[in-house]
């Protein structure tokens, strides 16, 4: 009986996603963007403030800014959270800039 060789699948990286907002950053990591806004330890009524939404993964970040409105709207709601993930998957895809260290 031949042996067979284990191949290790290389780790996927993560989306990290950084909310500066409050005066207080926040952060959560996901398999995807949705699964990272849905990490946030952060209730809609916590959010008092306009805020930023950094996108990183794979040496390339995005930075989007988002009125008050529209981050209790993001978090609030598992629809909405959704088409703000894709939106946020598509600006991060065609807009991000490679980080440099």
């Amino acid at each position: 009986m031949p042996k067979t060789k284990k191949v290790k699948q290389p780790k996927e990286k993560n989306f990290k996603l950084i909310l500066d907002a409050n005066g207080q950053k926040y952060e959560a990591e996901g398999k995807n963007i949705h699964d990272a806004l849905s990490n946030f330890k952060l209730d809609y009524t916590q959010v008092k403030t306009k805020g930023t939404i950094t996108v990183i993964k794979d040496n390339k970040k995005y930075e989007h800014f988002y009125y008050l409105a529209q981050l209790r709207k993001l978090l609030a709601s598992k629809v909405r959270k959704f088409g703000f993930a894709r939106q946020l998957e598509l600006l991060w895809a065609n807009k991000s800039t490679t980080m440099s260290e």
